[in-house]
């Protein structure tokens, strides 16, 4: 399988600008690293789409270029993933009620898994809220589980 070193180029840049981008430093109370980390992720993917065009040209047989079609779109939406979790994760920080809890978030294709410890039913309740109102979710399983208190 042959594939274009711009496809291939593209590709491994939505990577590494998801995986470097601000989203995974610290953030300040503002969101700004947020919304700069998800700013990098939307070029990335822009960038990739038009790589893949411009390659689409370059590339001999409808398998390679199908094989980075589907390489492309499964960095795109790793990068996304990267911002839903964050988005996610920044919002549970910032809820007065559950910013103190331990509550993983993972993403993979827009459906987000909670998991970890909270209080009582309400943060749960809550935490689950706020997963399904951050854009590109798709949908939540959430796996907390509530705290015994003796």
């Amino acid at each position: 399988m042959t594939r274009s070193p711009h496809r291939l180029a593209a590709t491994l840049g939505v990577v590494f600008a998801a995986l470097a981008s601000p989203a995974c430093s610290p953030r300040d109370a503002g969101g700004t690293k947020l919304d700069e980390a998800v700013a990098d992720a939307r070029a990335a993917a822009e960038a990739a789409t038009r790589a893949a065009e411009h390659a689409r040209g370059a590339v001999a047989g409808g398998a390679a270029e199908s094989a980075a079609d589907r390489a492309a779109d499964r960095a795109v939406a790793a990068a996304s993933d990267v911002a839903i979790t964050s988005k996610v994760s920044d919002a549970i920080a910032a809820d007065e009620e559950l910013r103190m809890t331990r509550i993983r978030v993972e993403t993979r294709n827009g459906r987000v898994v909670l998991a970890g410890s909270a209080p009582d039913v309400q943060s749960l309740e809550r935490a689950t809220a706020l997963a399904r109102a951050v854009d590109g979710v798709v949908w939540v399983e959430n796996r907390l589980l509530v705290e015994l208190r003796t």
